[in-house]
């Protein structure tokens, strides 16, 4: 299963919900909001996720090997805080 989570600022509200992994997810990543990215690691991490990739823009193309949270928040904050340097957080369920 998987979920795409892009609800325009309001990822983490939507992955509060979350109690346990819901299968593989993505969710929107705005170099504006990083307050917003680290919320969602942390949720994410707090109810099992442990691998995360981030594809650039929408190409929906993942060109590295799966990050632990550590990783990937490094990978992240190498994004200019632009409109323009935006992209998805994927988030695989630790069952596969």
């Amino acid at each position: 299963m998987f979920t795409k989570i892009d609800v325009e600022g309001y990822e983490p509200e939507v992955l509060r919900g979350l109690s346990q992994p819901a299968g593989t997810l993505s969710f929107e990543v705005v170099p504006r909001l990083r307050e917003h990215i680290e919320e969602c690691l942390l949720r994410l991490e707090a109810i099992g996720y442990r691998q995360f990739q981030f594809s650039l823009n929408e190409s929906m193309r993942l060109p590295n090997g799966w990050l632990d949270g550590r990783a990937i928040r490094e990978r992240l904050s190498q994004l200019a805080p632009s409109q323009t340097d935006f992209g998805d957080v994927y988030a695989r369920n630790p069952a596969l």
